[in-house]
C-alpha cells in the first residue's frame, strides 16, 4: 500500500491517461516548441501537486499518465472544455443510455447529499449533548499538540 495516498477519511490512487491534441493535429510540437511544452507541463503538474508517471510528446499530440489529487475534480476540467472519457464504463451513445447515466448520477448526488446531511445532524446532536467540540478538528495543514503538565489546552502547531 505504499503507492496509495491518504486523506482524512480516504485511501486513494487516481491515475489518469491524459491526451492533448493540437488543432487539426498540426505537427507543431517538434523541436524547441516540444521542449518548452515539456517544461510547461512539468511546472503545471508540480504547481497542482500532480505526479507525472510517464509522458510522451509527439509532433501532433501529448500523452501523459498522471496521479491527480482528489482536490481537482473532473467537473473543473469539464468547465473549461476538456472532454472526459471513462475507459471502464460504457459510453452513452443512445438517448436511453444517456438518460440512464443521468439517473445514476442523480441518485449518486442524492445519496451524497443524504450522507452529508446525516453527518451534519450527527455532529450537531453530539455538540448539543456536550460530547464533542464541533471545532475539535485542526485547520487543514495544522495539528493539535497537547501542552505539557496539567494544562488541557491545545494549540495549533504547523506541520
Amino acid at each position: 500500500m505504499g503507492a496509495y495516498k491518504r486523506g482524512g477519511h480516504t485511501v486513494w490512487d487516481c491515475k489518469y491517461h491524459v491526451v492533448w491534441v493540437t488543432k487539426y493535429r498540426y505537427p507543431v510540437l517538434g523541436g524547441d516548441v516540444g521542449v518548452r511544452c515539456r517544461e510547461l507541463l512539468r511546472e503545471t503538474a508540480r504547481a497542482h501537486e500532480m505526479v507525472v508517471h510517464a509522458g510522451s510528446i509527439n509532433r501532433g499530440h501529448v500523452h501523459m499518465l498522471l496521479s491527480i489529487p482528489q482536490i481537482l475534480l473532473i467537473e473543473e476540467f469539464a468547465r473549461v472544455g476538456v472532454e472526459t472519457l471513462f475507459a471502464r464504463s460504457p459510453r452513452a451513445t443512445t438517448p436511453e443510455d444517456q438518460l440512464l447515466l443521468q439517473f445514476q448520477g442523480m441518485i449518486a448526488e442524492y445519496e451524497r447529499a443524504q450522507i452529508l446531511e446525516r453527518s451534519r445532524r450527527g455532529k450537531r446532536h453530539r455538540a448539543q449533548q456536550g460530547q464533542v467540540n464541533v471545532l475539535s478538528g485542526a485547520a487543514f495543514g495544522y495539528r493539535y499538540v497537547r501542552e505539557p503538565s496539567t494544562s488541557h489546552a491545545t494549540s495549533p502547531a504547523r506541520r
